[in-house]
């Protein structure tokens, strides 16, 4: 008679799970590329978003104008993961770039760590005003 296999021996699954454990915070989670990069599941629909978005940024490049776009999406869509990749892959990070859905996008925006950005990375929630947390 065989042994029966755990799903702890399949899966790492925690003891516990807490409603921050899921946040992603740019300001923190920009300086662990790779961690950030890994966890990262990139589905048809963020391919599409990343295209648009570094096409509206290589754009405003080749253009030399400023461009707006709004990210809007409800509380825990991913939009502070999505701008953390961004920053990612525009800085020209290696673990962004390898994940395999976004690797093949690479070769249609050169200008990936080459070009200088205001790249903000705050987090708002929680603090006093938008001002305060940007210009700190």
């Amino acid at each position: 008679m065989s042994e029966l296999t755990s799903i702890r021996d399949v899966f790492d699954i925690p003891d516990q799970i807490r409603k921050g454990d899921f946040v992603i915070v740019p300001a923190r989670d920009i300086t662990k590329p790779r961690e950030t990069a890994e966890s990262y599941v990139v589905t048809p629909g963020l391919v599409d978003a990343f295209r648009k978005a570094l096409g509206l940024i290589g754009s405003a490049l080749r253009d030399g104008r400023s461009q707006a776009a709004y990210l809007h999406g409800s509380f825990g869509s991913g939009k502070s993961h999505f701008m953390v990749m961004l920053s990612l892959l525009l800085a020209g990070n290696e673990h962004a770039w390898r994940i395999p859905e976004l690797h093949e996008q690479r070769k249609d925006y050169p200008y990936d760590g080459t070009k200088k950005l205001l790249d903000l990375k705050c987090h708002i929630i929680g603090q006093e005003s938008s001002e305060a947390e940007i210009f700190s």
